[in-house]
C-alpha cells in the first residue's frame, strides 16, 4: 500500500508541483480512475509506469504515461 501511495505521490510531484492543490488532485484522481479500468493496471505503480520497456523491463525514459 506504501508503494502505491509513494507512486501517486511521485506522480503528482513531478506532473503538477507548480500547480495549486486542485491541480495536483486531478492527477492523483487519474491515477485511481485508470486503476479502475480494464485498460490500465489495477494498481497506482502500474498505471503510472505503463508503457514501453526496454529488454531488462525497465520502462523507456519520457515513453511512460506520466511524463516524468
Amino acid at each position: 500500500m506504501l508503494e502505491g501511495l509513494a507512486c501517486i505521490a511521485m506522480a503528482v510531484y513531478f506532473e503538477a508541483r507548480s500547480e495549486p492543490l486542485a491541480g495536483q488532485m486531478a492527477v492523483a484522481q487519474v491515477v485511481i480512475n485508470r486503476m479502475a479500468d480494464n485498460r490500465w493496471p489495477d494498481n497506482p505503480c502500474g498505471v503510472v509506469h505503463e508503457g514501453p520497456t526496454n529488454s531488462k523491463g525497465i520502462p523507456l525514459r519520457h515513453r511512460c504515461q506520466f511524463s516524468f
